[in-house]
């Protein structure tokens, strides 16, 4: 896959050397489950610019009001690592 797919890209091999761990899977699953808020953030922005001051904004929040800002509000009794999936509870940008 490496070579057909990623024409010989070695960026990756380091993080997929490593073993399998639920931190790993965690990672991926947030990384995944912001993605398309964010695609909307880059839609409603006028280009790369602008979408990178908009991220910036993000970035300066906690992170209940990024995660409120990019629709994927954070229940505030929720305990560590069990957030439960609501992709279908997010409100729009």
């Amino acid at each position: 896959m490496k070579t057909q797919r990623w024409d010989g890209y070695a960026g990756y091999d380091r993080w997929f050397a490593m073993p399998l761990s639920n931190a790993h899977l965690a990672l991926v699953g947030a990384y995944h489950d912001l993605v398309p808020a964010f695609k909307k953030l880059y839609a409603g922005s006028s280009g790369f610019p602008d979408f990178y001051a908009k991220v910036r904004q993000l970035a300066g929040m906690d992170k209940a009001a990024r995660h409120a800002a990019l629709g994927d509000p954070l229940p505030e009794a929720e305990p560590r690592g069990r957030r439960k999936d609501r992709k279908a509870e997010r409100a729009p940008l």
